[in-house]
């Protein structure tokens, strides 16, 4: 018996579509405060903000694509409906937190919310691994990007 694909499908180009519109509503709302981030003390191996806007492109990327592959695999709609919540909330926070460190200047919310997307992303990850290997594999430089901003955000706010 053949599988039928079709949500499959509809949930791959929800996931496409969800994430690479927080990411042009990211850009939208912090592009004209990016200069801000050049004021600030930056810790040590701190990149250029157009660097950070180039990774956060790719995490909004791998975010929709990783999680999109994750729903496209037949499971139980609880493990599904998991996905789901951990995927809006990794995309929400990622969107809330350079909206917080550039156009309202909070650093430390930023960094509260930073300490908060890493084990999102690392429950994102595993959740997202028992669907689909590839899923996680696809997700894992989320974690890694994670871990930076937080570190990042820690310098910034210890060298206020």
């Amino acid at each position: 018996m053949a599988r039928h694909r079709q949500p499959a499908a509809g949930a791959f180009v929800l996931t496409m579509a969800a994430a690479l519109a927080t990411g042009f509503l990211c850009i939208r709302l912090v592009w004209e405060y990016a200069d801000w981030y050049e004021y600030l003390s930056l810790p040590p191996f701190a990149a250029p903000f157009r660097l950070l806007a180039l990774c956060y492109g790719l995490q909004w990327l791998l975010l929709g694509i990783g999680t999109g592959i994750a729903l496209a695999v037949p499971a139980h709609p609880w493990e599904q409906g998991t996905i789901l919540r951990l995927y809006l909330s990794c995309m929400m926070v990622s969107l809330l937190l350079p909206v917080c460190l550039l156009r309202w200047e909070l650093p430390n919310i930023a960094f509260a919310l930073a300490a908060l997307l890493l084990p999102l992303c690392s429950f994102l990850i595993s959740a997202a691994a028992r669907a689909d290997r590839a899923a996680g594999f696809l997700l894992f430089p989320l974690f890694v990007f994670a871990g930076y901003q937080g570190y990042l955000l820690l310098g910034i706010c210890l060298l206020r």
